[in-house]
């Protein structure tokens, strides 16, 4: 579904909560994927905690 159809659908302050949380659900999701690439340090914390205040306010 794309943004403007969402936005027909449910309210705009839901769809855009929705909108900003990709990249904090694509970091959750391929995470353990990456583990053997990629490990969790300080900054990746930071930076998924950023975007969760993002989508809180």
């Amino acid at each position: 579904m794309t943004f403007r159809i969402s936005c027909r659908r449910a309210p705009v302050a839901f769809v855009t909560s929705i909108a900003q949380s990709r990249p904090l659900s694509l970091a959750l999701i391929s995470w353990p994927f990456l583990q053997a690439h990629e490990s969790v340090n300080r900054r990746l914390v930071f930076g998924m905690m950023a975007i969760a205040a993002e989508m809180r306010f």
